[in-house]
Protein backbone atom coordinates (compact mmCIF):
# COMPACT_ATOMS: atom_id res chain seq x y z
CA UNK A 1 0.00 0.00 0.00
CA UNK A 2 2.92 2.32 0.65
CA UNK A 3 4.12 1.85 -2.95
CA UNK A 4 0.62 2.65 -4.23
CA UNK A 5 0.47 5.80 -2.10
CA UNK A 6 3.93 6.94 -3.26
CA UNK A 7 3.06 6.39 -6.92
CA UNK A 8 -0.27 8.23 -6.57
CA UNK A 9 1.55 11.12 -4.90
CA UNK A 10 4.02 11.30 -7.81
CA UNK A 11 1.16 11.22 -10.34
CA UNK A 12 -0.71 13.97 -8.50
CA UNK A 13 2.32 16.26 -8.66
CA UNK A 14 2.95 15.32 -12.31
CA UNK A 15 -0.63 16.20 -13.34
CA UNK A 16 -0.44 19.45 -11.37
CA UNK A 17 2.81 20.46 -13.08
CA UNK A 18 1.38 19.45 -16.47
CA UNK A 19 -1.60 21.77 -16.06
CA UNK A 20 0.61 24.62 -14.88
CA UNK A 21 3.09 24.20 -17.76
CA UNK A 22 0.33 23.91 -20.38
CA UNK A 23 -1.20 27.18 -19.26
CA UNK A 24 2.09 29.10 -18.90
CA UNK A 25 3.46 28.03 -22.30
CA UNK A 26 0.36 27.60 -24.49
CA UNK A 27 -2.42 29.35 -22.55
CA UNK A 28 -4.47 26.17 -22.74
CA UNK A 29 -6.22 24.35 -19.96
CA UNK A 30 -5.99 20.59 -19.50
CA UNK A 31 -9.17 18.70 -18.68
CA UNK A 32 -9.77 15.65 -16.52
CA UNK A 33 -10.45 13.51 -19.62
CA UNK A 34 -7.21 14.65 -21.30
CA UNK A 35 -5.17 13.56 -18.30
CA UNK A 36 -7.00 10.23 -18.01
CA UNK A 37 -6.31 9.50 -21.69
CA UNK A 38 -2.62 10.39 -21.23
CA UNK A 39 -2.24 7.56 -18.67
CA UNK A 40 -1.75 4.97 -21.48
CA UNK A 41 1.41 6.67 -22.76
CA UNK A 42 2.52 7.62 -19.27
CA UNK A 43 2.56 3.97 -18.22
CA UNK A 44 5.16 3.27 -20.93
CA UNK A 45 7.43 6.01 -19.57
CA UNK A 46 6.90 5.02 -15.93
CA UNK A 47 6.28 1.23 -15.58
CA UNK A 48 5.41 1.60 -11.86
CA UNK A 49 2.03 3.02 -12.91
CA UNK A 50 1.07 -0.35 -14.44
CA UNK A 51 1.17 -1.88 -10.94
CA UNK A 52 -1.62 0.46 -9.79
CA UNK A 53 -5.31 -0.21 -10.45
CA UNK A 54 -6.41 1.95 -13.41
CA UNK A 55 -9.41 3.53 -11.66
CA UNK A 56 -7.19 4.49 -8.72
CA UNK A 57 -5.00 6.44 -11.15
CA UNK A 58 -8.07 8.08 -12.68
CA UNK A 59 -9.17 9.10 -9.20
CA UNK A 60 -5.89 11.01 -8.81
CA UNK A 61 -6.75 12.99 -11.96
CA UNK A 62 -10.19 13.64 -10.43
CA UNK A 63 -8.55 15.03 -7.28
CA UNK A 64 -6.57 17.51 -9.37
CA UNK A 65 -9.70 18.48 -11.32
CA UNK A 66 -11.65 19.09 -8.09
CA UNK A 67 -8.79 21.19 -6.67
CA UNK A 68 -8.84 23.51 -9.69
CA UNK A 69 -12.64 23.63 -9.71
CA UNK A 70 -12.65 24.84 -6.08
CA UNK A 71 -9.83 27.30 -6.84
CA UNK A 72 -11.64 28.96 -9.77
CA UNK A 73 -14.99 28.83 -7.99
CA UNK A 74 -13.54 30.84 -5.08
CA UNK A 75 -12.08 33.37 -7.53
CA UNK A 76 -15.51 33.83 -9.15
CA UNK A 77 -17.02 34.48 -5.73
CA UNK A 78 -14.14 36.91 -5.01
CA UNK A 79 -13.03 34.89 -2.02
CA UNK A 80 -9.47 34.22 -0.91
CA UNK A 81 -8.23 31.29 -3.04
CA UNK A 82 -5.04 29.26 -2.74
CA UNK A 83 -3.56 27.84 -5.95
CA UNK A 84 -3.26 24.00 -5.81
CA UNK A 85 0.25 23.13 -4.68
CA UNK A 86 2.63 20.21 -4.97
CA UNK A 87 2.25 17.69 -2.17
CA UNK A 88 5.06 15.89 -0.39
CA UNK A 89 4.46 12.26 0.62
CA UNK A 90 3.53 13.08 4.27
CA UNK A 91 0.83 15.45 2.98
CA UNK A 92 -0.60 12.99 0.45
CA UNK A 93 -2.57 10.63 2.65
CA UNK A 94 -5.08 8.60 0.61
CA UNK A 95 -6.00 6.75 -2.55
CA UNK A 96 -9.35 5.35 -3.64
CA UNK A 97 -11.15 2.58 -5.50
CA UNK A 98 -14.12 4.48 -7.03
CA UNK A 99 -15.89 1.35 -8.35
CA UNK A 100 -14.99 -1.17 -5.71
CA UNK A 101 -17.92 -3.42 -6.64
CA UNK A 102 -16.16 -4.52 -9.88
CA UNK A 103 -13.15 -6.37 -8.42
CA UNK A 104 -13.09 -5.65 -4.68
CA UNK A 105 -14.27 -8.09 -2.01
CA UNK A 106 -14.78 -8.04 1.77
CA UNK A 107 -15.08 -11.25 3.79
CA UNK A 108 -13.71 -12.93 6.93
CA UNK A 109 -12.16 -9.68 8.27
CA UNK A 110 -10.20 -9.27 5.05
CA UNK A 111 -10.53 -6.85 2.17
CA UNK A 112 -9.34 -7.53 -1.37
CA UNK A 113 -7.79 -4.46 -2.98
CA UNK A 114 -7.17 -4.81 -6.74
CA UNK A 115 -3.43 -4.93 -7.64
CA UNK A 116 -2.58 -5.19 -3.91
CA UNK A 117 -4.30 -8.37 -2.74
CA UNK A 118 -5.96 -9.47 0.50
CA UNK A 119 -5.38 -7.21 3.51
CA UNK A 120 -6.44 -7.93 7.11
CA UNK A 121 -8.84 -5.41 8.59
CA UNK A 122 -10.76 -4.86 11.84
CA UNK A 123 -14.43 -4.34 11.02
CA UNK A 124 -16.01 -2.01 13.58
CA UNK A 125 -19.53 -2.96 12.50
CA UNK A 126 -21.31 -5.13 9.95
CA UNK A 127 -21.43 -3.67 6.46
CA UNK A 128 -25.01 -2.84 5.49
CA UNK A 129 -26.05 -2.10 1.94
CA UNK A 130 -24.11 -2.18 -1.31
CA UNK A 131 -20.39 -1.26 -1.15
CA UNK A 132 -19.80 1.43 -3.78
CA UNK A 133 -16.42 2.98 -3.01
CA UNK A 134 -13.45 2.34 -0.72
CA UNK A 135 -10.97 5.01 0.38
CA UNK A 136 -7.64 3.88 1.84
CA UNK A 137 -6.21 6.50 4.21
CA UNK A 138 -2.93 6.72 6.10
CA UNK A 139 -2.65 8.82 9.26
CA UNK A 140 0.36 10.77 10.53
CA UNK A 141 0.96 7.96 13.06
CA UNK A 142 1.26 5.34 10.27
CA UNK A 143 -2.16 3.80 10.83
CA UNK A 144 -4.17 2.66 7.81
CA UNK A 145 -7.96 2.97 7.54
CA UNK A 146 -10.39 1.66 4.93
CA UNK A 147 -13.33 4.06 4.63
CA UNK A 148 -16.17 2.09 3.05
CA UNK A 149 -18.93 4.02 1.25
CA UNK A 150 -22.24 2.13 0.91
CA UNK A 151 -25.53 2.83 -0.81
CA UNK A 152 -29.01 1.29 -0.49
CA UNK A 153 -28.40 0.57 3.19
CA UNK A 154 -31.39 0.09 5.52
CA UNK A 155 -32.25 3.20 7.55
CA UNK A 156 -33.14 2.65 11.20
CA UNK A 157 -35.33 5.55 12.29
CA UNK A 158 -35.46 6.58 15.95
CA UNK A 159 -38.84 6.66 17.76
CA UNK A 160 -40.55 10.08 17.70
CA UNK A 161 -40.82 12.05 20.95
CA UNK A 162 -42.73 15.15 19.69
CA UNK A 163 -40.21 17.41 21.46
CA UNK A 164 -38.18 20.30 20.05
CA UNK A 165 -35.23 22.26 21.40
CA UNK A 166 -33.14 25.35 20.68
CA UNK A 167 -29.34 25.03 20.90
CA UNK A 168 -26.87 27.87 21.41
CA UNK A 169 -23.22 26.88 20.99
CA UNK A 170 -20.39 28.72 22.71
CA UNK A 171 -16.78 28.67 23.84
CA UNK A 172 -17.23 28.72 27.60
CA UNK A 173 -20.00 26.09 27.41
CA UNK A 174 -20.05 23.77 24.41
CA UNK A 175 -23.82 24.14 24.09
CA UNK A 176 -26.74 25.54 26.07
CA UNK A 177 -30.22 24.14 25.46
CA UNK A 178 -33.42 26.18 25.72
CA UNK A 179 -34.60 23.72 28.39
CA UNK A 180 -31.78 24.96 30.66
CA UNK A 181 -29.47 21.97 30.17
CA UNK A 182 -25.79 22.72 29.62
CA UNK A 183 -23.18 20.65 27.75
CA UNK A 184 -19.75 21.48 29.14
CA UNK A 185 -16.86 22.22 26.77
CA UNK A 186 -14.20 19.50 27.32
CA UNK A 187 -11.42 21.69 25.78
CA UNK A 188 -9.36 18.71 24.62
CA UNK A 189 -6.70 20.78 22.83
CA UNK A 190 -6.32 23.29 25.66
CA UNK A 191 -5.61 20.49 28.15
CA UNK A 192 -2.81 19.06 25.96
CA UNK A 193 -1.43 22.32 24.59
CA UNK A 194 1.50 22.56 27.02
CA UNK A 195 2.53 18.97 26.25
CA UNK A 196 2.42 19.70 22.51
CA UNK A 197 4.52 22.85 22.88
CA UNK A 198 7.10 20.91 24.88
CA UNK A 199 7.27 18.09 22.30
CA UNK A 200 7.58 20.55 19.42
CA UNK A 201 10.45 22.36 21.15
CA UNK A 202 12.18 18.99 21.61
CA UNK A 203 11.46 18.23 17.91
CA UNK A 204 9.71 14.96 18.79
CA UNK A 205 7.48 14.84 15.75
CA UNK A 206 6.15 11.29 16.19
CA UNK A 207 5.15 11.85 19.81
CA UNK A 208 3.48 15.12 18.81
CA UNK A 209 1.49 13.34 16.07
CA UNK A 210 0.28 10.72 18.56
CA UNK A 211 -0.95 13.43 20.95
CA UNK A 212 -2.76 15.27 18.15
CA UNK A 213 -4.38 12.05 16.98
CA UNK A 214 -5.66 11.34 20.52
CA UNK A 215 -7.11 14.85 20.71
CA UNK A 216 -8.83 14.38 17.34
CA UNK A 217 -10.29 10.99 18.30
CA UNK A 218 -11.57 12.25 21.68
CA UNK A 219 -13.17 15.26 20.02
CA UNK A 220 -14.85 13.13 17.35
CA UNK A 221 -16.13 10.66 19.94
CA UNK A 222 -17.53 13.52 22.05
CA UNK A 223 -19.35 15.01 19.03
CA UNK A 224 -20.81 11.63 18.05
CA UNK A 225 -22.11 10.96 21.57
CA UNK A 226 -23.63 14.42 22.13
CA UNK A 227 -25.28 14.43 18.70
CA UNK A 228 -26.86 11.04 19.37
CA UNK A 229 -28.11 12.12 22.83
CA UNK A 230 -29.89 15.14 21.31
CA UNK A 231 -31.47 13.09 18.52
CA UNK A 232 -32.64 10.40 20.94
CA UNK A 233 -34.53 13.02 22.96
CA UNK A 234 -35.76 15.59 20.42
CA UNK A 235 -37.50 15.40 17.03
CA UNK A 236 -36.64 18.93 15.89
CA UNK A 237 -33.43 20.74 16.80
CA UNK A 238 -32.96 24.44 16.05
CA UNK A 239 -29.32 25.55 15.96
CA UNK A 240 -27.40 28.66 14.97
CA UNK A 241 -26.29 29.07 11.37
CA UNK A 242 -22.68 30.07 11.92
CA UNK A 243 -20.00 31.54 9.67
CA UNK A 244 -17.15 29.82 11.50
CA UNK A 245 -14.30 31.15 9.33
CA UNK A 246 -15.36 34.74 9.99
CA UNK A 247 -15.71 34.07 13.71
CA UNK A 248 -12.07 32.98 13.90
CA UNK A 249 -10.97 36.44 12.72
CA UNK A 250 -13.65 38.75 14.09
CA UNK A 251 -13.25 41.24 16.88
CA UNK A 252 -10.30 42.84 18.57
CA UNK A 253 -9.26 39.50 20.08
CA UNK A 254 -8.76 36.48 17.83
CA UNK A 255 -10.52 33.31 18.97
CA UNK A 256 -9.24 31.06 16.17
CA UNK A 257 -7.59 28.52 18.45
CA UNK A 258 -10.63 28.21 20.75
CA UNK A 259 -13.08 28.00 17.82
CA UNK A 260 -10.96 25.29 16.16
CA UNK A 261 -10.80 23.37 19.44
CA UNK A 262 -14.58 23.37 19.99
CA UNK A 263 -15.17 22.39 16.30
CA UNK A 264 -18.81 23.44 15.90
CA UNK A 265 -18.73 22.79 12.16
CA UNK A 266 -17.90 19.11 12.62
CA UNK A 267 -20.56 18.73 15.33
CA UNK A 268 -23.28 20.29 13.14
CA UNK A 269 -22.24 18.13 10.18
CA UNK A 270 -22.54 14.97 12.30
CA UNK A 271 -25.85 16.16 13.71
CA UNK A 272 -27.29 16.70 10.20
CA UNK A 273 -26.36 13.34 8.73
CA UNK A 274 -27.44 11.44 11.86
CA UNK A 275 -30.76 13.32 11.84
CA UNK A 276 -31.35 12.39 8.20
CA UNK A 277 -30.88 8.69 8.97
CA UNK A 278 -32.95 8.91 12.18
CA UNK A 279 -35.90 10.72 10.58
CA UNK A 280 -35.38 13.87 12.68
CA UNK A 281 -35.08 17.55 11.64
CA UNK A 282 -32.21 20.03 12.01
CA UNK A 283 -33.14 23.64 11.23
CA UNK A 284 -30.46 26.36 11.17
CA UNK A 285 -31.50 29.76 12.49
CA UNK A 286 -29.73 33.12 11.88
CA UNK A 287 -28.04 34.01 15.19
CA UNK A 288 -28.29 37.81 14.84
CA UNK A 289 -29.16 39.57 18.12
CA UNK A 290 -30.29 36.34 19.82
CA UNK A 291 -28.09 37.14 22.84
CA UNK A 292 -29.24 40.78 23.06
CA UNK A 293 -32.98 40.20 22.62
CA UNK A 294 -34.94 39.49 25.81
CA UNK A 295 -36.51 36.03 25.67
CA UNK A 296 -39.34 37.21 27.94
CA UNK A 297 -40.54 40.45 26.28
CA UNK A 298 -38.68 40.34 22.91
CA UNK A 299 -37.11 43.75 23.52
CA UNK A 300 -33.81 44.34 21.70
CA UNK A 301 -31.34 45.67 24.25
CA UNK A 302 -28.77 48.22 23.11
CA UNK A 303 -26.11 47.11 25.57
CA UNK A 304 -23.37 45.31 23.60
CA UNK A 305 -20.80 44.89 26.37
CA UNK A 306 -19.46 41.35 26.72
CA UNK A 307 -21.14 39.84 29.73
CA UNK A 308 -22.31 36.37 30.71
CA UNK A 309 -25.66 37.80 31.82
CA UNK A 310 -28.39 39.50 29.76
CA UNK A 311 -30.31 42.18 31.59
CA UNK A 312 -33.33 43.61 29.78
CA UNK A 313 -33.59 47.43 29.70
CA UNK A 314 -37.38 47.22 29.38
CA UNK A 315 -38.70 44.54 31.76
CA UNK A 316 -35.60 44.00 33.93
CA UNK A 317 -35.47 40.27 33.17
CA UNK A 318 -32.00 38.84 33.96
CA UNK A 319 -30.80 35.57 32.48
CA UNK A 320 -27.69 33.83 31.23
CA UNK A 321 -26.82 35.11 27.76
CA UNK A 322 -26.45 31.59 26.41
CA UNK A 323 -29.78 30.37 27.78
CA UNK A 324 -31.47 33.55 26.57
CA UNK A 325 -30.02 32.98 23.08
CA UNK A 326 -31.12 29.33 23.07
CA UNK A 327 -34.71 30.33 23.90
CA UNK A 328 -34.68 32.93 21.13
CA UNK A 329 -33.32 30.38 18.67
CA UNK A 330 -36.19 28.04 19.56
CA UNK A 331 -38.70 30.88 19.18
CA UNK A 332 -37.36 31.81 15.75
CA UNK A 333 -37.27 28.19 14.70
CA UNK A 334 -40.89 27.54 15.68
CA UNK A 335 -41.90 30.51 13.55
CA UNK A 336 -40.27 28.64 10.61
CA UNK A 337 -38.36 31.83 9.66
CA UNK A 338 -41.39 33.30 7.87
CA UNK A 339 -40.30 36.82 8.91
CA UNK A 340 -36.91 38.06 7.66
CA UNK A 341 -36.03 39.85 10.90
CA UNK A 342 -38.59 38.63 13.44
CA UNK A 343 -36.79 39.53 16.65
CA UNK A 344 -37.96 43.14 16.84
CA UNK A 345 -41.69 42.65 16.20
CA UNK A 346 -42.35 38.95 16.84
CA UNK A 347 -44.89 37.85 19.42
CA UNK A 348 -43.34 35.87 22.23
CA UNK A 349 -43.94 32.13 22.17
CA UNK A 350 -43.76 29.92 25.23
CA UNK A 351 -40.29 28.38 25.13
CA UNK A 352 -39.60 27.46 28.72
Amino acid sequence: MICTLETCCWLYNYFLEERKTMWNQHKKSTTFYDQCNSLINLKKLKPELSKIYSQTLQDVAKKIDNSFYKFFNKIKKKEKAGYPRIKSLPRYKSFAYPQFEILGKIKDNKIYLPKIGWVKIKLHRKIKGFVKKVLIKKTSTNKWYAIIVCEDYPIEKLPLTNLQIGVDVGLNKFATLSSGEVIENPKFFEKKERILIKLQKQQKRKASCHVREKIKNKKLNFHHQEARKLLNKYDTIYIEKLDINSMKKCGKFKFGKAVSDVAWGNFIRLLKYKAEDAGKKIIEVPPFFTSQTCSKCSHLNKTKAFNFLMQCDKCGHTESRDLNAAKNILRLGTQSLKVKCPLKDAKLLAVA
